[in-house]
């Protein structure tokens, strides 16, 4: 895997990470913004140099910390915020992997038609969830209805 590709994967962690996180806090004001150039840079098909990757993890994750600030020091942690790490998604089931690359498609959509909406949070949270099948093929669904 290059660089590029991993650094993607790890974007892509983070931003899930930044929407569980948002799940029990309010988001900042540069949240949203946030996670649609998250989701648009994570898209392969966008050139990107690692550098800027970097340096969009480190505003994910400072959004994080801004979100939640006593999540980083917690002495108990739950691993709720945690950036999701993506090779639970390569070793899910098969249909369920499937099921999860067509959110992430959709997702990536929403970044580059510049599309927020709680559906987008909603999904990002999904994504580190081991529900079946039908019900991550609800927000498959329903992302590719919006984009």
């Amino acid at each position: 895997m290059t660089e590029t590709a991993a650094l993607r994967r790890e974007l892509l962690g983070c931003l899930i990470g930044l929407a569980r996180t948002c799940s029990n806090n309010p988001p900042t004001d540069e949240t949203e913004g946030l996670l649609l150039a998250g989701l648009h840079a994570a898209d392969e098909a966008v050139p990107m140099e690692p550098d800027r990757l970097w340096a969009l993890i480190s505003r994910v994750r400072a959004d994080k910390a801004a979100v939640s600030p006593n999540c980083a020091n917690c002495a108990s942690p739950c691993g709720k915020n945690d950036d999701y790490d993506l090779a639970r998604l390569d070793a899910a089931d098969p249909a369920i992997r499937a099921v999860k690359e067509r959110i992430l498609r959709g997702l990536m959509a929403c970044g580059h038609q510049g599309r927020m909406s709680k559906l987008v949070f909603d999904a990002l949270f999904a994504l580190a969830e081991d529900w079946d099948e039908q019900t991550l093929g609800w927000y498959a669904d329903e992302l590719e209805k919006t984009t």
